[in-house]
């Protein structure tokens, strides 16, 4: 069974065994979408609908022109470049991610049988994303002997690159942070692997999209720019993921000029526009969270700052926007709502950590970590692989717990002694504690 199906069948065991007993499952790996969505966020799109703001935003295929500019304005302006990216709007990051495919198969940049690698445990989707076009896929995954000793989920980039060099993927996957472990690589660790990249001729995906609105993503995007601007390297993200309204699938990925157009012949053969939501108010609540999160200024200060900037994209010449509806949703009472929002969710994903630590931190054989996004992993000398389905059907079944193991995050068998499971944080707090409380006397009586 592939890793996605297997995701797939743990969501359904979750399902069923809450069906049993007549309440919710406690989903302890649940992700963004289990949290409320910011209500700065819900009330701006109700007046988006309502004032028209996004009612002609069709008939460009890349996306409204204007939601385009604004993501590439603030993308360089966040790495402090000249180069501005060319921004496609997608049907989230997965839809991103298979546009990227086809343009390469297309323009002939990989071929059936080659290789194609994802570093570290990922999400499963990229497994059959690569089969799906006919690519062999591989991982660079260390054993948990190694892992343990270095205290460190993640695998060292210099055996990163040894990989690379050794089977010479034509595509490579990174998640940054890293879904389910919340590490990421220093600059100069991804700097590293940019630079192998475009050595070797490969093409790097980049997936954002679990980078929360108050992760400063300023520290490593830059890497990457040189790459986007050779044409090597993709980056995928999502404004409705980050804001918890996923049921919009509200994407992007960000790409050169000169690739954008064979992007955007894509998506008019097949769809003529984006399969996407063209909202003006996701794209602006991202230039929110980063002026936010980026800048250490007093509140004042901020909403002066993030004023100035709406104004400023409100002078650009967009005929058939309706610029004057724009105006009034950015005063300073719904500035004040989305940091207190956004600040509320983050401090919900901290409790539950802070609550994960204390009570897994001496058992854990790796060190807790949640360097970005809103995931953590356990492993502890209890989970045994050999048991792993075992164990997490018992705690859905009898205790109404429903988990994400290593089986879910990974297309090769597990032969090492132990497995992990993904920690979501993003739960209400007393069911997060209550799940964690089960979680840990399950594995202590075992």
């Amino acid at each position: 069974m592939s890793s996605l199906n297997r995701m797939y069948e743990m969501f359904a065991l979750h399902s069923n065994s809450a069906r049993e007993v007549n309440e919710p499952s406690i989903a302890l790996s649940a992700g963004v979408n289990w949290m409320d969505s910011n209500k700065f966020i819900i009330n701006l799109l109700k007046e988006e609908l309502d004032s028209g703001l996004t009612h002609k935003s069709y008939g460009r295929s890349s996306g409204f022109k204007f939601i385009t500019d604004i993501i590439s304005h603030l993308e360089s302006d966040i790495c402090g470049k000249a180069f501005k990216p060319s921004v496609i709007m997608t049907n989230g990051t997965a839809n991103a991610s298979f546009l990227i495919c086809s343009f390469l198969k297309k323009n002939n940049r990989f071929k059936r049988g080659d290789n194609s690698l994802m570093i570290n445990h990922g999400f499963p989707f990229y497994s059959g994303l690569s089969e799906s076009f006919g690519l062999k896929y591989s991982e660079c995954l260390l054993p948990k002997a190694s892992l343990i000793k270095n205290q460190r989920y993640l695998t060292p980039i210099s055996q990163v690159v040894d990989k690379i060099r050794e089977i010479k993927p034509r595509l490579i996957y990174l998640i940054l942070p890293n879904n389910p472990f919340g590490e990421q690589y220093s600059k100069e660790d991804l700097s590293t692997l940019q630079e192998c990249v475009l050595k070797e001729d490969s093409f790097l995906i980049v997936d954002r999209v679990c980078m929360m609105p108050w992760d400063d993503f300023s520290k490593n995007s830059n890497v990457f720019f040189s790459g986007i601007e050779r044409g090597n390297v993709f980056v995928v993200d999502s404004f409705s993921k980050a804001e918890s309204v996923s049921g919009l699938r509200v994407g992007f990925l960000l790409t050169n000029k000169i690739n954008e157009e064979g992007f955007t012949d894509l998506i008019r053969i097949k769809y003529l526009n984006p399969r996407s939501f063209g909202t003006i108010t996701l794209a602006i609540s991202r230039v929110l969270s980063y002026l936010n999160y980026s800048i250490e200024d007093t509140e004042g200060a901020k909403y002066t700052r993030m004023k100035n900037l709406v104004n400023k994209i409100v002078e650009i010449d967009y005929p058939i926007l309706n610029k004057q509806a724009l105006v009034p949703l950015f005063e300073h009472e719904n500035i004040k709502l989305y940091l207190e929002e956004t600040e509320k969710r983050k401090q919900t994903v901290m409790s539950n950590y802070d609550y994960l630590l204390n009570k897994f931190k001496k058992e854990s054989l790796i060190p807790i970590s949640l360097e970005a996004g809103l995931s953590s992993a356990v492993i502890l000398d209890q989970m045994k692989a050999d048991s792993e389905l075992n164990d997490v059907n018992k705690l859905a079944s009898q205790f109404n717990v429903g988990v994400l193991s290593e089986s879910c995050f990974r297309s090769t068998p597990n032969n090492d002694e132990n497995y992990f499971i993904r920690i979501g944080l993003s739960i209400p707090t007393q069911m997060f504690t209550k799940g964690i409380d089960i979680l840990y006397r399950f594995y202590k009586n075992k």
